[in-house]
């Protein structure tokens, strides 16, 4: 699929084994890629986040918590290093502003994380039959429910088209039970666990959510998916994956790169790539990452694999 001017689109979808490779960045136009720009004064290069209470939604109610496994996500990327140093290669500060009330999400420079409660649609809808949100597709933020079609998480980064530099970053989850085809069974489990089956839905791994976060985290910094199945921003994980949770060598590398410690954003990267999305079914782990000119929130297109 060929993304419009103002949209690129990339879903996650499954494991395997580990391979060397290059990071990608997520395109911004015509030669640019998006970025969090440096610093003005003070020079400190920092990014804050706000988690959206997770409270009414079914993500880690087997044990765990989500807030955590959200923060710690943030954290892994931050603390990016090389194998052979002691301290990050970057310094980039992604600093956790709090958990709070309000569920929206927008270009309004506030970056969000947002555990959707249930389904905005289907025969498991939160939303009430007749609601006037529902013809307009925007029903969402008003309810709190998930409106992506068959992801488990998505992030949406608002850039400059001139620049790259990226204004805002929100990442929604779709968290749910598990059952129907509606939401995932996120967990919060720390491994060695077994992996959750249909008979089997506590005290084990199903969707982990520090996994998915982990890979959503690198898109809300401006990378894209990568082709390595062993990467942080491969497009694949299956259920009981947690391997995503400890950055593979090219995240490494593209914080260093990037972000590097004391010295000047890198406003691109040698190999721009355009997009594609594709559905994943109730196994695979489902991650986009959607970014638009202004205000996102288009619904977006779908292939569904053979």
């Amino acid at each position: 699929m060929t993304p419009s001017p103002f949209m690129a689109l990339a879903a996650l979808l499954a494991a395997g084994t580990a391979q060397a490779s290059a990071y990608e960045r997520a395109p911004a136009g015509e030669g640019l890629c998006q970025y969090w720009p440096d610093p003005g004064t003070p020079k400190v290069r920092r990014v804050a986040y706000e988690v959206s209470d997770p409270g009414t939604a079914q993500a880690c109610r087997s044990g765990g918590d989500p807030v955590l496994a959200i923060r710690n996500a943030f954290a892994g990327w931050a603390a990016a290093a090389r194998p052979d140093e002691s301290v990050p290669c970057t310094d980039m500060q992604l600093v956790f502003d709090g958990v709070i009330a309000s569920t929206e999400t927008g270009a309004d420079g506030r970056n969000r994380i947002a555990i959707r409660r249930g389904p905005c649609s289907g025969s498991h809808s939160i939303v009430p039959a007749g609601a006037p949100c529902i013809a307009a597709g925007a029903c969402a933020d008003l309810y709190d429910c998930w409106d992506h079609d068959r992801f488990i998480a998505l992030t949406t980064t608002t850039y400059r088209l001139s620049t790259g530099v990226i204004l805002d970053a929100d990442v929604e989850v779709n968290a749910g039970d598990g059952e129907g085809e509606e939401g995932f069974l996120l967990t919060c489990i720390d491994p060695p666990a077994p992996v959750c089956a249909e008979e089997r839905r506590t005290g084990c791994i199903g969707m982990d959510l520090q996994n998915a976060i982990s890979h959503e985290v690198g898109h809300f910094l401006g990378f894209a998916h990568s082709d390595s199945r062993g990467s942080t921003m491969y497009a694949k994980a299956s259920r009981g994956e947690t391997g995503k949770r400890v950055l593979s060598a090219d995240a490494v590398e593209g914080m260093c790169d990037v972000y590097p410690r004391g010295g000047a954003v890198t406003t691109c990267g040698t190999r721009p790539q355009g997009c594609s999305t594709i559905g994943a079914p109730d196994s695979w782990l489902g991650l986009a990452a959607l970014a638009l000119l202004l205000r996102r929130r288009a619904r977006q297109e779908t292939t569904t694999p053979a």
